[in-house]
Order: C-alpha cells, then structure tokens, then sequence
C-alpha cells in the first residue's frame, strides 16, 4: 500500500513538472537529484554501474551505493525515481535567480558524459543547482561537521577521502600562481599534472571526447594518467574539477 501511495504521487508530482524544475529524489538519509528536460525525462550525475573493487581508491558514494566512475545521463524519469519518493524543489530560487526553462535543460545536457565525482565538490545535488542557478549548492554536505559526524554510516573508503579532501583542502590554501600541481591517479600509479592559475584555478593538458568515444585500435589513441582518448586539449578549470577524488601536492 505504501508504494502504491507513493507512485501515485510521483505521478502527480510528474504531470505537475515542466522543462528546468530540479527533483529531489528522497532515498533513505540521503538524496538524489535532478533536472527535469521534458517528455517524462531527466538529466542527473549518476555512478556508472560495473564490478566495484572493494578497496579500490577510486571508488566512491552515491546515495550509500558505491561506485567506480561517474557520468551525466539522460534517462527516464521512473527509472530513475523507482520506488523512492519525488518531490519537485525549486526552493533555492528564493535567493538565487534562475536561468530560463530551454537554457536549465542545454546546459544539463551539455554536461552528458563521463564526469568527474567528488562528494563535497561534484554530487548530484551540485550538479542539477549549477543547471538552473549556475551556483552549485548541496545542503546536505554544506557543514563538514555533520558528513563526519555519519562516517560510521559511510564505507571506508569515504572516510580516506575526506582525509584527501582536508589535505587538498591545505594544498589549495597554500598554491600560489605558478606552482605546479601533481595529481596522483590510478592507485599512485600514474600522476597528473596542472599549473596553478590563482583564484582555485588550474590550466592543464588533458584528454577530449572520453575513454567511451575512443576506439582501442585507432593509430591515433594516446593515454593520460592510464586512460585512452584520441584528443587532447589545454583547458583552464577549477582546481575541485580537476583534481576530484585524488591526492594533490603542490610540486616545485
């Protein structure tokens, strides 16, 4: 009875949605987010589905499911809703101006693809604010204190990277323009490497089009930090962007 109570509001909730309108998606003490783009669909930063190695550095949370790799989707809404409930939450324009409807919906379209997870910087909440405000809000990790105050609910891996996340934390405080910042990847296996900009900016040398739009027998395919594109491009972004999950240290 409570799931049939519950998909009938989601499906009030769906007929009452239009093009822009953020959902919020309740699932357990956390929740998932995203933009509604019309025709019963929508655009949200999800973790792509795969073997997750237990202890893998690179693994990470979404909504208390553990994650290897992240990307930007456009997916059905049922699909993504499934028997949790959702609720449309424009609350944040009370004090932040939203984009019109077409232009929420193009901008969190022009981020499908491999992204970069990080679960202070880069979440699923941070993502669909940035689409209709621009400024990307999370309230539920805005006060480090309460994340840390639920580690004993979170893997441990995520404990580690609140760890990296305090240390990048006090490499970010201390860069000044021109220094250079390695990026471990892979496990310490390989590291990236940026020039600090100022302002929590970086300018690097990185791969385009993604690993899922590369062909493995491309006489063009080169790899970065272990992973294969067949473009490269010199790109200033936010040092958060940048270095994500890993570890970084200012390398003079």
């Amino acid at each position: 009875m409570a799931q049939e109570s519950e998909q009938d509001h989601n499906k009030s909730v769906l007929n009452k949605l239009v093009k822009g309108d953020l959902i919020e998606i309740k699932r357990g003490k956390y929740s998932h987010w995203a933009v509604y783009s019309g025709h019963w669909k929508v655009v949200h930063l999800t973790g792509i589905e795969g073997t997750i190695v237990p202890n893998s550095s690179r693994s990470f949370s979404v909504c208390g499911v553990n994650f290897e790799k992240a990307a930007v989707k456009e997916e059905q809404f049922w699909s993504v809703v499934g028997d949790s409930k959702a609720d449309k939450n424009n609350k944040n324009e009370r004090t932040n101006r939203c984009f019109k409807a077409k232009k929420i919906v193009r901008r969190a379209r022009s981020k499908k693809g491999p992204v970069t997870y990080n679960i202070h910087w880069s979440n699923c909440e941070r993502f669909a604010s940035w689409c209709r405000y621009h400024t990307k809000i999370s309230k539920q990790t805005l006060n480090d204190d309460n994340v840390n105050r639920e580690h004993d609910a979170l893997p441990m891996q995520i404990m580690a990277r609140d760890s990296e996340l305090d240390h990048n934390k006090q490499v970010l405080a201390e860069l000044r323009k021109g220094d250079l910042v390695e990026i471990k990847r892979w496990e310490n296996m390989y590291s990236h490497w940026a020039v600090y900009s100022g302002k929590r900016k970086v300018i690097h040398l990185t791969g385009i089009a993604g690993p899922s739009n590369s062909n493995s027998n491309s006489s063009h395919l080169f790899y970065i930090c272990g992973e294969p594109f067949d473009k490269a491009i010199v790109k200033e972004e936010e040092y958060w962007s940048v270095v994500g999950n890993s570890k970084a240290e200012n390398n003079n």
